[in-house]
């Protein structure tokens, strides 16, 4: 709640501070759960505290395997640290759990890259685009839908017989 009502006078970095506190509570509760892992590991990864963003999205994991963000996460943070080769099977599996999702065929992309896979880089390249412009197409259309008004309709009252 704290990063989705992160409004003046908070800042972005007190909203994530909130968070992070409430996360490692809620952790220090229910070491089991996956979502305040994912999301703890989330900020420390944008923080850049790496280490920290493992361990919690292999927690998050370790609780929940077909966690396909938390995988994500996890790959993302291996491919960042050097580790494409181990980045691998958390991010071949996020894409078989979902294979809509963007980010994760981007970070499969930087795996095969990093190791020098060329077919498998191009591949998950290709993927990462076809699946890009249908998410570009499909928010041009929801654009175009917000400026759609109500069809004008016969007025039964003032209607010729």
């Amino acid at each position: 709640m704290f990063l989705a009502r992160a409004r003046p006078p908070l800042s972005e970095a007190d909203a994530e501070a909130n968070a992070a506190r409430e996360f490692e509570e809620e952790l220090r509760i229910d070491p089991s759960n996956a979502d305040a892992a994912y999301e703890l590991g989330e900020i420390r990864r944008k923080a850049g505290d790496l280490d920290k963003a493992r361990e919690l999205f292999q927690l998050a994991v370790e609780h929940y395997p077909e966690f396909e963000e938390g995988l994500v996460g996890l790959g993302r943070v291996l491919v960042s640290q050097g580790k494409a080769d181990l980045a691998l099977p958390p991010l071949t599996k996020a894409v078989s759990l979902n294979p809509d999702d963007d980010v994760a065929y981007f970070q499969l992309y930087q795996a095969h890259r990093a190791l020098g896979h060329r077919a498998e880089q191009e591949k998950a390249q290709a993927e990462f685009q076809r699946l890009r412009t249908r998410k570009r197409e499909q928010e041009r259309l929801n654009l175009l839908r917000m400026h759609v008004v109500t069809q004008q309709e016969l007025d039964e009252q003032t209607a010729p017989p």
